[in-house]
């Protein structure tokens, strides 16, 4: 060994206490690969919704922008704690979490209401005559 390489770390043992082999390592490296690749695939489909968006919206094309990538940065961000929650809790529990939350977000999200100024309704409720 020259004196200009670092020293190699000893690979961490596995819970079971065996060394991973380089084929587990390849095979996480190509999973997490594919996972991000679905994420940043999603970026076209909201750059095509652009234009809608900030119609929908009021807002400028410069902030649906920066909602689109921060909407890939967060997805990104999350791949992998999410992933290693999925792997502690198992594969029922978490699948079933997110629908929850979703579910109890829209719900507070009813009770709260309109800010000042704003006179859009949601959708889904007719208007009173």
């Amino acid at each position: 060994m020259s004196a200009d390489q670092p020293p190699q770390a000893a690979p961490q043992p596995t819970s079971d206490g065996a060394a991973p082999d380089a084929h587990r390592l390849r095979a996480i490296l190509v999973t997490v690969s594919i996972a991000l690749m679905a994420v940043i695939a999603s970026m076209p489909g909201l750059n095509v919704a652009q234009t809608h968006m900030a119609v929908e919206w009021g807002a400028s094309q410069t902030t649906v922008l920066w909602i689109i990538n921060v909407h890939t940065l967060a997805l990104a961000a999350l791949l992998l704690p999410l992933g290693a929650i999925g792997d502690r809790l198992g594969r029922k529990p978490t699948p079933i979490t997110g629908p929850c939350r979703l579910r109890r977000g829209r719900r507070r999200g009813r009770a709260r209401p309109l800010g000042r100024g704003d006179d859009r309704r949601p959708r889904g409720r007719r208007r009173q005559r």
